[in-house]
């Protein structure tokens, strides 16, 4: 009866607390933000508090993970942190000091979570938003960072998975010439063999099952891989004019491919202007040349 009631009561907790920590750190955050104009007192007076609340934390220990208390909630109250964190730090016409604080704040934020995203951001801003010599408390949190030491263990998913040992050469090759790739649930080996897809154990797949492969798929070519998604991106000196080739981890066959200037089947950023400006610059360079030329034979 105790145990059905908790179940029928779960759902309303869960709201009730994602209307209540949403509220709070919407309020917070639009304080934060109307202040740093109109009192930048208070605003320092909000971001040092949230500075010494964060600096308490172990580094990644908000990392993304589902043993946060109601995961969706965290990220959603960090991702809204970071937002306002990042307008306030690139706004120029707010007051320096409550800039740098935030600044400061995005970092501390960035080694709690553990997250790239926001790591970039403070990074972006110091090169491009504020001063050389501006001064900037970012040594503690950076400290802490690479003092920090961290194991990584994969939970498998059975006891036999844990104690089992697994040999690929058979299906990928002589490891001389071995681009790897992984999304977790498999992993991609581009070898003398062609393209092979292998189970890693996690995600109900079987671990050194051979899921599929592609015979002598360039196999005489020396490549690198990435798999980001459901697609693999092949890098290799012999695949001009494409800058990268764009497979399926479904079927690792090639659905397009990635121009040097970003255009192609996947278009990506778009690098002409600078190539152009590099023509430019060479154009010029030899325009130069016999001005020098005239000059010695005078």
């Amino acid at each position: 009866m105790a145990s059905s009631i908790r179940k029928d009561l779960g759902d309303t907790s869960h709201s009730l607390l994602k209307v209540t920590v949403g509220t709070g750190v919407y309020m917070m955050l639009s304080m934060l933000e109307e202040n740093s104009r109109s009192n930048p007192k208070l605003a320092l007076k909000i971001l040092t508090y949230l500075k010494a609340q964060l600096q308490k934390v172990n580094p990644c220990e908000l990392e993304t993970s589902s043993k946060l208390p109601i995961p969706s909630i965290a990220e959603n109250s960090f991702d809204s942190v970071h937002s306002t964190l990042y307008t306030i730090a690139n706004d120029s016409a707010i007051h320096l000091r409550v800039r740098t604080m935030a600044l400061e704040l995005l970092l501390v934020l960035s080694v709690t979570r553990g997250t790239l995203n926001t790591l970039l951001s403070v990074l972006y801003m110091l090169l491009f938003r504020f001063a050389v010599d501006q001064s900037l408390s970012i040594r503690p949190s950076l400290v802490r960072l690479r003092r920090m030491r961290r194991e990584v263990r994969l939970d498998l998913p059975s006891q036999r998975n844990q104690t089992l040992r697994v040999s690929v050469a058979p299906a990928v090759g002589k490891p001389r010439r071995i681009s790897i790739g992984t999304d977790e649930s498999f992993l991609y080996f581009h070898s003398e063999k062609g393209i092979t897809k292998i189970g890693t154990g996690l995600n109900n797949t079987n671990p050194g099952f051979v899921a599929g492969q592609v015979r002598e798929y360039r196999g005489n070519e020396k490549s690198s891989i990435c798999v980001i998604g459901d697609k693999i991106y092949y890098r290799s000196t012999n695949i001009a004019p494409a800058s990268l080739i764009v497979l399926s981890t479904e079927t690792l066959l090639e659905i397009g491919h990635v121009l040097r200037n970003g255009e192609g089947t996947y278009a990506t950023a778009d690098n002409r202007d600078s190539e152009a400006s590099a023509a430019s610059t060479s154009k010029t360079g030899d325009e130069k040349e016999p001005e020098h030329d005239e000059e010695k034979k005078e």
